[in-house]
């Protein structure tokens, strides 16, 4: 099962441990491939030589700025807003928008790339697949400690500030945070 297949949500819950470990072998699998395209993409978007997109910290401010020209919603189908508002009581204001396609894919690989950009500074991390009954669940994530970072997920939360509050994500900023914790 491919990351394409899991709704854009990101809660794994509903699968099972099989489809899940299938998910990570998949992840796993694609990694390399995804972030040779993103680092293509972003390199040719802003005319730059690749060489800067080395994983350093100062490589996520080129991503930063990249990122955020590219993050988009778009409007829910009715049916699609009726499943939501179903699963949320009428007092809890819900969206009426989903990430594009794209920024979906993005969420995936700008958060590869993010966590990547953490094991290379720190090479005793490694990507992991948890179970806890966390929100984390299922997902393929870097443990600090005991502490789980899920990088997909924090750059799909980045995406909603950015919706919600029109605050553009700062990945350095937010690496930095994340650095505290080891």
């Amino acid at each position: 099962m491919k990351f394409e297949d899991f709704p854009d949500d990101l809660n794994l819950r509903q699968y099972s441990v099989k489809e899940l470990k299938t998910y990570a072998k998949g992840f796993l699998a694609e990694k390399e491939d995804r972030l040779e395209g993103l680092i293509e993409r972003v390199s040719s978007d802003l005319d730059i030589d690749r060489s800067k997109l080395d994983f350093s910290d100062q490589s996520l401010a080129i991503l930063t700025l990249w990122f955020n020209s590219k993050i988009e919603f778009v409007k829910l189908t009715q049916e699609e807003y009726e499943i939501k508002r179903a699963s949320f009581p009428e007092y809890i204001k819900i969206d009426d928008v989903k990430y594009s396609q794209d920024t979906f894919s993005l969420i995936y690989e700008v958060g590869i790339y993010f966590g990547e950009t953490i094991i290379h500074k720190y090479p005793q991390l490694k990507w992991e697949q948890i179970f806890r009954k966390t929100v984390d669940y299922g997902h393929v994530v870097i443990m600090l400690g005991k502490l789980p970072m899920n990088p997909c997920w924090l750059m799909g939360t980045l995406c909603w500030g950015k919706f919600r509050r029109n605050e553009e994500p700062k990945l350095l900023e937010l690496f930095k945070i994340w650095e505290r914790y080891l």
